[in-house]
């Protein structure tokens, strides 16, 4: 028997679609593939991240300084430092411009505006510049009761974190009719220097409080320090010796490092108004005691009003101690009965 096979005029149409169809799907994805290949990792893939905190402490500031995982190519210059102690700041498309130059990509996902970068430094303190100044004027015969009072009150001198500090005092000048000097002060040879310059003045040693007292309480030797303090600023009225004022009482309250003046201490009140207080009455051969009531405060050797509590007399009397006061001969003994 003979087969006969009808052959449809659709089929090979749809065979031809189906194929060119296959081969642009292979197509676009040999070219995702080879895009995948080639493509530029992100800052997650490559590991590296912009430093929180940026420190330099050399002359140049490295990739690996600014950026983490820069293996082997971190060691590659990308700015200068500033100068120690000062801060530079520099452009984030500027440090994805370098990293890319050596094959590394950081595309900024921080969102950094500005990249600051710090040097470290040794600190050379005001004080310390101040005194530096101040032994070379006494070299040249100052006095000892002088002191320093500098035009820029807040100077520092800032060297390298590395360098071995010597501080010198270089092209000093000074009046000694106005007290004005002038100086060039280095951290050392081949160093930083800035330009001091200032007044001496005159200063005098002031015995002041250490710390802060309330009315009525009593200063005692180690309440008091001693502040050399300019001589101009020092009232007429302060006292300047701690035996002025030693077992004294203050009269008001009294912050710390106060210059104190007579107006400001009293003796300490061994006798409070409204006490009791015993009245002693006393001569040769002869003790009389009895109770009483102080009519007003009172402190040693002061003479105050008491009442006696059992006749109600009123009696004028020198305190001689804590709630204890005394009467003198002639005296009418019966004001005691």
């Amino acid at each position: 028997m003979t087969a006969f096979y009808l052959k449809s005029p659709l089929r090979a149409p749809i065979s031809r679609f189906f194929t060119a169809f296959l081969q642009t799907v292979l197509a676009f994805a040999w070219l995702f593939f080879a895009l995948m290949l080639t493509r530029p990792a992100n800052a997650a893939e490559s590991g590296v991240f912009l430093k929180s905190d940026i420190v330099v402490t050399g002359e140049t500031v490295l990739l690996s300084d600014v950026l983490t995982g820069t293996g082997a190519q971190g060691d590659v210059k990308i700015a200068n430092a500033p100068a120690p102690g000062a801060r530079v700041s520099l452009h984030p498309d500027y440090i994805a411009k370098s990293a890319r130059a050596l094959g590394l990509i950081w595309t900024n996902p921080e969102g950094a505006k500005r990249i600051t970068v710090a040097r470290a430094s040794q600190a050379i303190s005001t004080a310390e510049i101040s005194n530096a100044v101040l032994g070379a004027l006494r070299a040249q015969g100052l006095g000892a009761e002088f002191d320093l009072a500098l035009a820029n009150a807040a100077i520092t001198l800032h060297a390298p974190i590395d360098a071995r500090v010597a501080l010198a005092v270089e092209d000093l000048s000074f009046d000694g009719a106005s007290g004005r000097f002038a100086a060039v002060v280095s951290a050392g040879p081949d160093l930083p220097a800035t330009t001091v310059a200032g007044r001496a003045i005159s200063v005098i040693e002031t015995p002041v409080l250490g710390r802060a007292m309330g009315r009525g309480e009593v200063i005692h030797e180690d309440d008091i320090v001693w502040r050399r303090t300019a001589a101009g600023r020092v009232p007429s009225t302060a006292l300047l010796s701690s035996r002025e004022i030693v077992g004294k009482a203050l009269k008001r309250r009294m912050a710390a490092g106060a210059l104190l003046a007579s107006r400001d201490i009293e003796r300490p009140k061994v006798v409070e108004k409204g006490a009791f207080v015993t009245i002693v009455y006393e001569t040769s051969g002869l003790k009389l005691t009895t109770l009483g009531r102080a009519l007003e405060n009172g402190a040693e050797d002061e003479t105050i009003g008491v009442m006696n509590v059992q006749t109600h007399r009123t009696i004028r009397a020198f305190v001689a101690g804590p709630n204890t006061v005394k009467v003198l001969a002639p005296f009418d003994v019966a004001a005691l009965n």
